[in-house]
Parts: structure tokens; C-alpha cells; sequence
């Protein structure tokens, strides 16, 4: 876990099956949560995103769980669990995504791929979002680029091929490595799954 970034101050290796079936057996606890949250070890914190209960979360307490994660780890797990189901303005999905640390870009990309796929996203402004892609992949910053093109493939899926085939046509005259690559991976997606 170290060698790809992943690091704790604590780690005892608990399979997250595991830490996902236990906290189901318990059930929403949102106190022990926000307790679990503040320990720096990485089943304190997996379980913790699977206690809160997504509807007392608070804008605060999403700020403060967002920009503590530091993993690709707590990422995922965030995104599969509270964040799927906690109600989320967009401007705040927005700024996670402007956001200078490269988990919480990943958080965010991924909230809005979970949100699509399970059909928890309750408004969103595509023009906002695709200003704010745009203008993060014109500046050639290091993006989660396959959780990128994993929520645009999601949207293309929810019946927005219009909108998504006119970013990337948008996006091809960037013409760098990682808007290259979101293109390809959306197109092909596409092509697949016949979007």
C-alpha cells in the first residue's frame, strides 16, 4: 500500500469486504463515526465512511471528511458510501474537483460517477461542470484522468450523448496527453456500450 501511495499512521490490514459487512450489521451511527474519523488509522477511517449517516451530514462535516482524505483508498470508499447518498450542492462537488490535493480531485470525480450511476444526483448544471473540466484539463493540471472519463461515460450513459460528444470535440482541440486520453477512453466507452 505504500508503494502506491497509500499511507496511514496505522494499517491492520482488514479487508474492506470485511469493514463493509460489519458496518452494515451495525447500521448508521453517525457519533461513532465522526469519533472513528478523527483517529488516523485506515480502518478507523474506512469504517467511519460507512457509519455516517448520509441524512445528517452536514455541508461542514463533507468539507471537513473531504479534505482530510489523502488516498486513493478513502477516495473510492467515500465515494461507494456516504458520498453516493449524502445530498451534495454542486458548487461544493465543483470546488473538490478545483481542488489543489489529487485525492480530493478524485473524490469528487468519483462522487459524481456514483451519483450518476446510482441516480442520487439530484440537480446538476452541466455547463457549469463542464466549464470547470475544461478549464482544469486547459491548464494540463495532474487529473484522476480515468475517473474523469469513467463519470463522463456515466453521464453519456444517462442520456446526455449530445452534451458529452460536444465537450470532447471541445476538449480535441486541447490536444494534451491527458485530454487525448479522456477523449479516447469516453469514445471508446461509448462505442462498446453503444451510446
Amino acid at each position: 500500500m505504500n508503494k502506491r501511495g497509500i499511507q496511514y499512521n496505522m494499517n491492520y490490514g482488514v479487508s474492506i469486504i470485511h469493514i463493509r459487512q460489519y458496518a452494515k450489521e451495525l447500521g448508521y451511527n453517525h457519533q461513532i463515526a465522526q469519533k472513528l474519523w478523527k483517529e488516523n488509522m485506515r480502518e478507523t477511517k474506512l469504517f467511519a465512511l460507512y457509519l455516517f449517516d448520509p441524512k445528517l451530514i452536514t455541508e461542514d462535516d463533507l468539507n471537513e471528511i473531504i479534505l482530510q482524505i489523502n488516498n486513493t483508498e478513502l477516495a473510492e470508499q467515500a465515494s461507494f458510501s456516504i458520498l453516493k447518498d449524502a445530498v451534495i450542492p454542486q458548487n461544493i462537488l465543483m470546488e473538490w474537483c478545483q481542488n489543489s490535493s489529487q485525492a480530493v480531485k478524485l473524490t469528487a470525480y468519483s462522487t459524481i460517477n456514483r451519483k450518476f450511476k446510482t441516480n442520487t444526483m439530484i440537480e446538476f448544471d452541466f455547463g457549469l461542470f463542464f466549464d470547470v473540466l475544461y478549464h482544469e484539463i486547459a491548464q494540463d493540471f495532474i487529473l484522476p484522468t480515468k475517473s474523469i472519463s469513467f463519470a463522463l461515460s456515466e453521464i453519456a450513459r444517462k442520456g446526455c450523448t449530445d452534451k458529452i460528444e460536444t465537450f470532447l470535440k471541445k476538449l480535441e482541440t486541447i490536444d494534451t496527453k491527458q485530454s487525448t486520453f479522456i477523449v479516447d477512453c469516453v469514445k471508446n466507452e461509448m462505442n462498446m456500450n453503444n451510446i
